[in-house]
């Protein structure tokens, strides 16, 4: 939900949402590892909610609860409707190429994936761009790292496998947009990722929401497994997404760039 703070209005996530406790966490961490990455990505903290004090109603109808809850800050913009047009005036076309390498680490089904299409969830900002032009923000990282069958609910007592091959984030209209140099220095940075970063991110995350130490460990290994994965794999497997494409939409001029 939106709500207002003393810093401007801000999208809130708060405990008591249908989809669980764990899916702030996999919000905190993603967001934290997709900065880390190099991504574009909103203001973001963690504030807390006194539900006593704080008539703040979800969605669903829900009364938001009282505790930590994850909030990036509003920025003027639109998300991505799906249109080949609006992706010509993004300024910062290079996102693309890494979204599709951080989307495929954190395995986020909830971009593009072979079951589903949210354009929603690429947002197309107005703020920090020229006038007439936007910039692209990948958001909402909510259904990261969990194995398939859990649908929308988020449970990281099932972390996905480290090894999956499929390749997530690309939609069709993001293939001409891939550049092979981005993505090769994209994945050079992935593979040097350290165990104490990772482990600094998913030890931060509050108590209340619940991961305890069996699932921070063995996440923090997943992250670090599939990012070696990722890092030495996803340059192929995006070659072989695009077999049935000229390869003109994976460099310029028919070459790898």
């Amino acid at each position: 939900m939106i709500v207002e703070t003393d810093l401007g209005p801000g999208y809130l996530k708060a405990i008591g949402n249908p989809a669980g406790l764990h899916c702030l966490a996999s919000e905190y961490v993603a967001t934290q590892l997709a900065e880390w990455l190099g991504l574009s990505t909103l203001d973001y903290g963690i504030v807390p909610v006194d539900a006593e004090l704080d008539d703040i109603r979800l969605y669903s109808g829900r009364k938001a609860q009282t505790g930590p809850a994850f909030i990036t800050k509003l920025e003027a913009g639109d998300p991505w409707d799906g249109s080949p047009s609006a992706l010509r005036m993004v300024v910062n076309p290079e996102e693309i190429s890494k979204i599709v390498v951080f989307d495929t680490w954190v395995l986020n089904r909830d971009r593009k994936s072979r079951l589903m299409a949210v354009t929603d969830n690429v947002l197309l900002s107005t703020s920090a761009a020229p006038t007439g032009q936007l910039r692209l923000v990948a958001i909402d990282h909510t259904h990261c790292f969990v194995a398939e069958e859990c649908g929308r609910n988020v449970d990281l007592e099932k972390l996905a496998k480290p090894v999956e091959p499929e390749v997530f984030g690309l939609f069709p209209e993001f293939r001409k947009y891939l550049k092979r140099a981005i993505i090769r220095e994209t994945c050079e940075r992935l593979g040097r990722i350290e165990s104490g970063t990772v482990s600094a991110i998913v030890e931060s995350i509050p108590d209340e929401w619940q991961i305890n130490r069996s699932i921070r460990d063995r996440w923090t290994e997943q992250i670090l497994e599939r990012a070696n994965w990722t890092a030495t794999e996803i340059e192929e497997r995006v070659q072989g997404s695009l077999h049935s494409q000229l390869d003109l939409e994976f460099g310029e001029s028919g070459e790898p760039s």
